[in-house]
């Protein structure tokens, strides 16, 4: 895991303790460090903890997925794939996803064996929508459509207004 050095949470801090006297520092530095780590602990439960593009690799660990504003895991993509379409994994790369397989959308565009983010669950901003509806896996991979024209498709999501969906896939 990589040594976070950049939070979302501003406290205002130095890297270090500015402090000249040895026994002051001695004193200030478990207060400082546990507010640092307080920080990190607050960026990781709301779901805005930062890592860099370069770090997605040694984030495939997904024992423990703790719901914040969102859930998100890193993949490497099997293949091209354009911000706001579906994902399903197979082994460990992400392509577009089918219906039936859909676990989770990308943010971001991806270029065959790229790193990227995977959201699972949580605020998905596309446009076109019908607020109120409930949407699925389209026909064609990576897409969405309503789900009352492909009842039988695995629902993904109910339109909060017409450029958002509360993502939340039906796995079963």
């Amino acid at each position: 895991m990589p040594n976070i050095t950049r939070y979302n949470v501003n406290l205002g801090l130095a890297q270090t303790p500015d402090v000249a006297d040895p026994d002051t520092l001695a004193a200030v530095a478990p207060i400082y460090n546990a507010l640092r780590a307080l920080a990190g602990g607050l960026d990781n439960f709301t779901g805005t903890a930062y890592v860099a593009p370069e770090e997605y690799e040694s984030q495939v660990d997904i024992s423990g997925i703790l719901v914040g504003n969102t859930c998100k895991i890193y993949r490497k993509f099997g293949e091209a794939i354009s911000a706001g379409q579906t994902v399903r994994i197979s082994g460990s790369l992400a392509y577009k996803g089918t219906s039936g397989t859909v676990i989770g959308f990308t943010p971001v565009s991806r270029a065959i064996n790229e790193w990227g983010i995977i959201v699972l669950l949580g605020m998905w901003n596309i446009g076109g929508l019908t607020s109120g509806e409930v949407y699925c896996a389209g026909n064609t991979a990576g897409t969405i459509a309503l789900a009352s024209a492909l009842p039988s498709n695995q629902k993904l999501g109910r339109a909060l207004g017409t450029t958002g969906i509360f993502f939340n896939p039906d796995l079963a």
